[in-house]
């Protein structure tokens, strides 16, 4: 692992694997102190949840349940309305990745430098002139394909959204 990238996350320790890196990431998560899940952060969740068009709402839900399977047992329950991840979850999860990572190997090249981590990679490895400009470039017409697809959110709606998704929340006991 890039120690620089890690230095940027206030990890300190050298990893030779992925694996050591997630073995690390869940054993912090779970033994930490200062993550909880708040109204606040439902409501951030809620608000990144919020479907630019409403016939996309099931595929916002399907996202969101991708992110909750990955936290932690504690925070997942707080952010999955107080129901616990259960085994089917995490089989299934299990087995849309192994789907992904291998399809994945039949995307062309181009096509996967269209993530921030790649440039945020590609400035670390300090590339040469060309190689950069193509990933700029390539990032930039994908940041313009997302601004395309994703009109921008009217305030009055991302509003109602909020409190439509506050009024079906269960009550939390308060400490």
């Amino acid at each position: 692992m890039n120690r620089k990238f890690l230095l940027c996350f206030g990890v300190r320790d050298g990893f030779t694997s992925w694996k050591q890196l997630m073995r690390y990431n869940k054993a912090a998560l779970k033994r930490s102190t200062m993550l909880d899940v708040s109204e606040q952060a439902l409501d951030v969740t809620d608000a990144l949840s919020y479907p630019p068009f409403r016939f996309l709402a099931p595929l916002s839900r399907f996202f969101q349940w991708l992110t909750i399977v990955q936290l932690p047992p504690r925070l997942a329950k707080g952010l999955n309305g107080g129901r616990a991840v259960t085994k089917v979850d995490y089989v299934l999860f299990a087995l849309l990745v192994a789907r992904i990572r291998f399809l994945y190997r039949f995307l062309p090249t181009w096509l996967r430098w269209i993530t921030p981590y790649h440039r945020l990679a590609a400035r670390f490895e300090e590339p040469s002139r060309v190689k950069k400009y193509v990933t700029e470039s390539i990032g930039a017409m994908a940041d313009y394909a997302l601004w395309f697809l994703l009109p921008k959110r009217d305030a009055k709606d991302v509003k109602e959204w909020l409190e439509e998704n506050r009024r079906q929340r269960p009550m939390r006991a308060t400490a």
